[in-house]
């Protein structure tokens, strides 16, 4: 049973699989013929809790979870720094201390306007400092990851790219916020994957741009079994 690894290994090769968007954009029709209600979600499973089985006509469609939720986060990221209404923010119960220098201090506060877009929400404490009130979905453990990302766009002049600066913090959140490389999911945790990555622009590769599926054919099978 050995040899049935091979799909799922090209999901973990060394070199990442750089996939322009025309190649991908073919890969996905040719693995999913271009809409999620193909791939039957009734006989999804889980293997080793890192991948999404589920079979398309006469195919499997092996999904990586990681780098599903990575591609499924960047996406809701970019769409909501361009104030297209995601819900990317998770409010905490208190209000979070955050301990910089002034100089600091006064730098985000005038980006808060553009970071509440992007989940992260602070403001001026009553003592002059600062306080954080919300932070980017999965991140409420990586604050400090945040603040420290955008004070270094802020400090290194890329602030100014505004779409860079979207691309920046949608890559650099989804990646510290997606799921642990493997982590149990109910079937109804599985679904909401499938479908999500399936709505995504470019639901075949992940933030570093490699595949985020494969598949198995009966040819495949057909092969090993020889």
């Amino acid at each position: 049973f050995g040899d049935f690894s091979n799909p799922i290994d090209e999901l973990y090769s060394k070199t990442p699989n750089k996939v322009s968007e025309p190649e991908q954009e073919s890969s996905l029709k040719s693995i999913v013929g271009g809409t999620k209600s193909d791939i039957q979600l009734d006989s999804i499973f889980q293997l080793d809790n890192r991948y999404i089985v589920s079979a398309k006509d006469e195919e499997l469609v092996i999904i990586d979870i990681k780098r599903a939720h990575e591609r499924i986060l960047y996406e809701d990221y970019l769409n909501a720094g361009r104030g297209g209404g995601s819900e990317v923010s998770q409010r905490l119960l208190f209000p979070e201390p955050i301990l910089i220098s002034k100089a600091d201090i006064d730098l985000l506060l005038g980006a808060a306007d553009v970071l509440k877009l992007f989940g992260l929400d602070i403001a001026k404490s009553e003592s002059g400092g600062l306080e954080v009130l919300a932070v980017p979905s999965g991140l409420a453990e990586k604050l400090q990851d945040c603040i420290d990302s955008v004070l270094e766009a802020l400090q290194d002049g890329t602030w100014t790219d505004v779409e860079g600066r979207r691309e920046r913090f949608a890559r650099v959140w989804a990646e510290a916020g997606s799921v642990n490389k493997k982590v149990r999911l109910s079937k109804e945790e599985m679904v909401d994957i499938v479908e999500r990555l399936f709505e995504c622009e470019s639901p075949g590769i992940d933030t570093r741009g490699r595949s985020v599926f494969t598949n198995l054919t009966v040819d495949n099978i057909e092969t090993k079994l020889k």
